[in-house]
């Protein structure tokens, strides 16, 4: 089957696809860390033969950020915890942003993951990529915010 969409509109939705797949996780309570690889294939798999009418999903890139946020779950949250200065609960879990917003805090950690583990791509790229995924979700300040902490957590890692 031909993929749909350029590799740009291709990467874009898959990683609002990845974001969607993470927020699942958190609304349902799952624990996320005990996924298998295996399983993470299997996402990506169903969602690309449910398909989509104008763009294609990139299974092995979908699969490549749910593997990395898997793997490194607890180091990502740090980092958006100490780039948003987000406090921690007695049991380590940060206090407001991944109760209050679920949502928000699934772009930030899979935007993390990304500038983290996929250095092949530029970080302004990323980064923007994860702001319109957040201006697809959110009316106010949100995108801005993801802004300033993904290029924090950049900051830290990459230069």
């Amino acid at each position: 089957m031909a993929k749909k969409g350029s590799r740009k509109a291709r990467n874009s939705f898959t990683r609002m696809i990845a974001v969607d797949c993470l927020y699942q996780f958190f609304i349902t309570g799952q624990d996320f860390s005990v996924i298998r690889s295996e399983d993470l294939d299997v996402i990506g798999d169903q969602l690309s033969s449910e398909g989509d009418d104008f763009v294609s999903i990139e299974t092995e890139f979908l699969s490549a950020i749910l593997r990395s946020v898997k793997d490194r779950f607890d180091d990502l949250e740090e980092m958006i915890d100490q780039a948003a200065n987000i406090d921690r609960d007695e049991d380590n879990h940060p206090k407001k942003l991944r109760e209050d917003s679920p949502l928000l805090y699934s772009v930030l950690i899979c935007g993390a993951s990304e500038l983290v583990d996929h250095t092949d791509t530029d970080a302004p790229i990323i980064i923007s990529d994860y702001i319109g995924v957040a201006q697809s979700y959110f009316d106010h300040g949100e995108p801005k915010l993801v802004n300033a902490i993904l290029d924090r957590v950049n900051k830290a890692v990459r230069i």
